[in-house]
């Protein structure tokens, strides 16, 4: 990771914190949003001139004491605290994890063969969904065969097929963004950029990470807005209103959990106990057995 991603951060957590939240008095002139440079300088108890440097991308990696003393001072959430240390660190790639899927997590898949349920790696390609998946999220299992929890396909160079990425369907694609509303499709799209900022540390050294940025940065203004926020969050779980050709608006909870495997994630969406969106799900359920033709709305074409 570099020099000028751990100063752009601090910069922009900079900006975001208000003179209030911190006691200091907000009138007279400001230039930039947020605090100064010399305040959080002050507040974190290092010079005015380090402080510009690491904003600049010209400062020696801060020790951990200085990391803390930045994160206090810039009243980082847990998570934001952790990204700014990874930075510091210059952590580098690992996490993500081969794609291959194993046979205890076919096994999971297929025990959840009544609940949309799909994995993703850290740069959030699909990389196997069950047949209630593909019902529901149609492009973004596209390539996944009939049998519950079969791997996608994958091009000659081991990565995801075209189109596998979350990321790609939602900001550069239309049907699978086609199913939220645009409340919904909004906070979506926020938590996974978020998600994947946070892991960004450990994917400095992914060609494939660094090619989809480059891609959705050039094919999405509203992606590029989102990621230069720096927005650091993992989205583990929430409500989620989907609407769906076949059965209409289904309110579901979305969980996300981390797999053995390193870097995957198993995502499930989940109906509430009682009422119409479990109903929906059971006919889903139904239009899900082995041999059964998939309802037309969800016919793919490439993006």
């Amino acid at each position: 990771m570099t020099d000028s991603t751990l100063g752009a951060f601090l910069r922009a957590r900079r900006e975001r914190l208000s003179p209030a939240r911190v006691g200091l008095p907000g009138g007279g002139h400001r230039r930039t949003p947020g605090l100064r440079r010399e305040e959080v300088a002050a507040r974190a108890g290092v010079t005015v001139d380090y402080y510009a440097r690491l904003e600049q991308g010209r400062g020696r990696n801060p020790t951990e004491s200085v990391v803390e003393a930045l994160a206090r001072a810039l009243l980082l959430s847990g998570e934001e605290r952790d990204y700014l240390h990874r930075l510091a660190r210059r952590s580098g790639a690992g996490v993500l994890a081969a794609p291959e899927i194993s046979r205890h997590t076919r096994s999971l898949l297929d025990t959840l063969d009544r609940a949309p349920a799909y994995v993703v790696d850290a740069r959030l390609d699909v990389l196997a969904c069950n047949r209630a998946a593909r019902l529901l999220l149609g492009d973004a299992c596209r390539d996944v065969g009939g049998d519950v929890g079969q791997d996608v396909r994958r091009d000659g160079g081991g990565a995801p097929a075209a189109g596998r990425n979350l990321l790609w369907l939602l900001y550069a694609g239309r049907r699978v963004a086609e199913l939220f509303d645009a409340a919904d499709l909004e906070a979506v799209r926020r938590g996974l950029v978020a998600g994947l900022r946070a892991r960004s540390p450990y994917l400095s050294g992914d060609p494939a990470t660094a090619a989809l940025l480059r891609r959705l940065t050039a094919a999405s203004p509203a992606f590029r807005r989102e990621w230069r926020e720096y927005r650091v969050e993992e989205p583990r779980r929430g409500p989620l209103r989907m609407r769906h050709p076949l059965v209409g608006e289904i309110p579901l909870d979305y969980t996300v959990l981390d797999l053995p495997e390193c870097g995957q994630r198993l995502v499930t969406h989940l109906a509430p106990p009682a009422g119409p969106a479990r109903r929906a799900v059971a006919l889903l359920a139904a239009n899900n057995r082995p041999g059964r033709e998939e309802p037309r709305p969800f016919a793919t074409r490439p993006l």
